[in-house]
């Protein structure tokens, strides 16, 4: 732990939100340091990169708990959403994460660890006139289609649960290894690939 122990960080998170009378809304946040498998690092070496890359939340109590029970070892930090020192709430944004992302490039290469190519924000597919109208009108089935994958997507841990939540929706998913794209069908029949969605985050490779 990160200014509080370890086992007893929630009853610590909780005793400084209490302390400040912050105890509604966001309890944390949790972010995740992911390694190659084989990369090479020692547990107690990938231990010590989540301890490094917590100090990036000075000021916040981090839980730090760092999993070896998949072939790629990561950390979970786990941070209060309320300052202990400050009592001031967590602010974090896009820029935020690519600050964080870049001490955690800094970190592994000082392990001489491989690091993965700059992230670049993908570039939106434009919506055609009639598209932008269907949306507008609430009618867009389009929309509504990558409204039910993020839904999905924020509920499953993997391809199969994917699957099982879009059925529940009513969507079926045709999403085969040696096929280019994912073939979704509507609850009203409707057929449409992931590359005919607005963003690039639906393409195959990106859900995979």
């Amino acid at each position: 732990g990160q200014n509080c122990c370890g086992e007893t960080a929630f009853q610590e998170f909780m005793s400084t939100k209490k302390q400040y009378r912050k105890e509604k809304g966001v309890f944390f946040y949790q972010y995740v340091q992911s390694f190659k498998p084989n990369c090479g690092a020692t547990p107690q070496e990938i231990h010590q990169m989540g301890v490094e890359l917590a100090k990036y939340f000075q000021g916040y109590e981090v839980q730090i708990a760092t999993h070896i029970d998949r072939n790629h070892w990561h950390n979970h930090l786990v941070v209060n959403s309320v300052s202990c020192e400050t009592g001031l709430k967590l602010q974090f944004n896009e820029k935020n994460l690519e600050q964080l992302r870049t001490l955690s490039d800094e970190i592994c290469t000082a392990h001489s660890l491989e690091v993965l190519p700059p992230y670049q924000k993908p570039k939106q597919r434009p919506m055609s006139a009639g598209e932008y109208r269907a949306a507008v009108r609430g009618g867009s089935y389009k929309f509504k289609l990558m409204n039910a994958i993020d839904q999905a997507m924020a509920q499953s841990r993997t391809q199969e649960e994917f699957i099982a939540c879009m059925g529940q929706m009513g969507y079926q998913v045709k999403w085969i290894p040696h096929y280019k794209y994912i073939t979704y069908i509507t609850p009203e029949g409707q057929k449409c690939r992931d590359n005919k969605l607005h963003e690039t985050k639906y393409l195959k490779a990106e859900m995979e």
